[in-house]
């Protein structure tokens, strides 16, 4: 349906150039056209967000002039739909931020407002991030990984509640797992057999929500080794080269991979930095001067990153002297860390592009 969109176009088309912006919403998106040239207001209309509605908006743009360029904002939710079928176009998609709380104040908030505000940042090129559009074997990726974060933050509450609860139990239960380690823990609860004829005895009760709480990590245990090998099952022909690097697993492949989103989308290692959130920032204050590390930025993929790094400086003799190195220079070991995440994002960077081009063309 959305590969047809390309072949959507007016028969006499006006000769200017527009630009568009569109605020995007659950339901409705509304959209707003300026003149590529003056930044002047051309027009602005509100459609459906279902995929006639986005059709409807491009032959709208269209019918304006051509369009040189789209700003949208949240393209990886409201307006993926969207993106997909302007990319489709062969319009080019800017990834539009959310106005400034600043601005808001001054000149006030509407659906209007803000698709025009969008429609101004993408013809002045003050926003120039590129909008995703997902490959299909990258766009695989998303739902296992989301019901990956969901297996392993349930299974993170579970085990909290049994810690907890291990502290206010009968000290008779408490004392049947002393000592052992969280696995001989998670086995044992899960074997206790509660009376449920007698729930109205603490040590009864105790047994049962402890063993329902360690069954359902074990679950969750069992749950991410499956989605583990599902994530390697496709990676495997599309990643080689990322899975090949040190204390890279499959889900740090497919967390970069989603990051990165198409090939061309992110054109330098400096850039990949900073969206990962590792790009270096000076930091300069009367006498000190020192530099940190970006905060921003997708903060899944910073996160896979620092585990690489923690991995590696336990198992990796380049890691290790590269951290010893910088220490004697005289950087803590906090700096030296650093330092080595920008270095080892510029190899992943590298085995990034390597595999992004390597994709096999989709049409």
């Amino acid at each position: 349906m959305y590969k047809t969109s390309h072949t959507r176009r007016h028969r006499n088309p006006p000769s200017g150039s527009v630009v568009v912006g569109i605020d995007t919403h659950l339901d409705i998106h509304r959209a707003a056209l300026v003149d590529a040239a003056t930044g002047a207001p051309v027009a602005d209309q509100q459609f459906p967000a279902t995929p006639a509605g986005y059709l409807e908006l491009l032959d709208w743009a269209v019918g304006h002039g051509r369009v040189s360029r789209a700003g949208v904002e949240q393209t990886g939710t409201y307006g993926a739909g969207l993106s997909a079928v302007l990319h489709a176009a062969g319009i080019e998609v800017i990834e539009i931020n959310h106005t400034e709380r600043g601005d808001r104040a001054r000149h006030g908030k509407t659906d209007e407002l803000d698709a025009y505000r969008a429609a101004t940042a993408a013809a002045a090129g003050t926003q120039k991030g590129l909008a995703k559009h997902y490959h299909p074997a990258i766009a695989a990726l998303r739902p296992l990984m989301v019901l990956r974060a969901h297996h392993r933050s349930s299974r993170q509450r579970a085990w909290g509640r049994v810690g907890g609860m291990l502290v206010t139990c009968p000290d008779d239960l408490a004392d049947q797992v002393r000592g052992l380690n969280s696995a001989q823990k998670l086995a044992r609860i899960a074997a206790w057999r509660p009376d449920l004829t007698r729930l109205h005895d603490p040590v009864n009760s105790y047994k049962l929500a402890l063993r329902d709480l360690a069954r359902a990590c074990l679950d969750h245990d069992r749950a991410i080794v499956e989605i583990d090998a599902q994530l390697l099952r496709i990676l495997t022909p599309i990643a080689p080269t990322l899975l090949a690097q040190h204390h890279v697993g499959p889900v740090t492949t497919a967390q970069l991979l989603i990051t990165a989103g198409h090939p061309g989308r992110i054109t330098s290692g400096d850039a990949f930095a900073k969206l990962v959130g590792v790009a270096p920032l000076p930091v300069q204050s009367g006498k000190s001067s020192r530099w940190r590390l970006s905060r921003s930025g997708d903060r899944q993929a910073n996160s896979v990153i620092h585990r690489v790094v923690i991995g590696r400086l336990g198992t990796d003799p380049r890691s290790k002297t590269y951290i010893q190195r910088r220490v004697s220079e005289g950087k803590t070991r906090s700096e030296a860390i650093r330092a080595l995440k920008r270095h080892v994002t510029r190899d992943l960077w590298t085995a990034l592009q390597t595999d992004l081009n390597n994709l096999p063309h989709t049409t």
